[in-house]
C-alpha cells in the first residue's frame, strides 16, 4: 500500500470516528474535564441537590459570558438528557445523590446540540437509573 492511500485511509478512519455517536445521541463525557462533572466527585462532597453540587464544584458554570441582548432575556438552560428543564433553578428539583454526571456546555455547543438560543451555553444533567442507587 502506499503511503498516500495509508494517509487517505487513516484520515477516513479519523473523521468516521469523529461524527460517530451513540445510538441515543447522547454520549458520557470524557471525565477530567472542567466542563464535566462526575457522580465519583459529588458523591461525599455535595449533599442537597444538583444546583449545590454545581455552586460548591464548578461555580463558573453559572456565569454568564458573552453579549446580553435588552431585549431577549436570556440564561444557561438546563436539560436532562434531550429534555429542556428549564433555568438554572431547575437544578433545585434534582437531588445530588441521583445525579449521574453533568455536563457544561458552552453557546457554541450548546446551540449545536438543542438548536439557537442558547447564547450562555447548557447544563446537561444525566441521572443514575433507580436500581443503580
Amino acid at each position: 500500500m502506499s503511503s498516500r492511500r495509508i494517509f487517505t485511509v487513516a484520515a477516513f478512519v479519523c473523521v468516521a470516528t469523529a461524527c460517530a455517536s451513540s445510538p441515543s445521541g447522547l454520549e458520557t463525557p470524557s471525565t477530567g474535564s472542567r466542563n464535566f462533572l462526575p457522580r465519583e466527585e459529588i458523591a461525599g462532597r455535595v449533599s442537597g441537590t444538583a444546583l449545590d453540587a454545581v455552586r460548591t464544584l464548578r461555580p463558573a458554570w453559572l456565569i454568564k459570558r458573552g453579549p446580553q441582548s435588552i431585549s431577549q432575556e436570556a440564561d444557561i438552560w438546563v436539560y436532562l438528557g434531550r429534555a429542556r428543564m428549564g433555568r438554572i433553578d431547575s437544578l433545585r428539583e434534582i437531588a445530588a445523590g441521583d445525579v449521574a454526571w453533568m455536563e457544561f456546555l458552552d453557546a457554541a455547543a450548546a446551540n449545536y446540540r438543542f438548536g439557537s438560543g442558547h447564547p450562555y451555553g447548557a447544563i446537561v444533567v444525566s441521572m443514575t437509573e433507580p436500581a443503580a442507587r
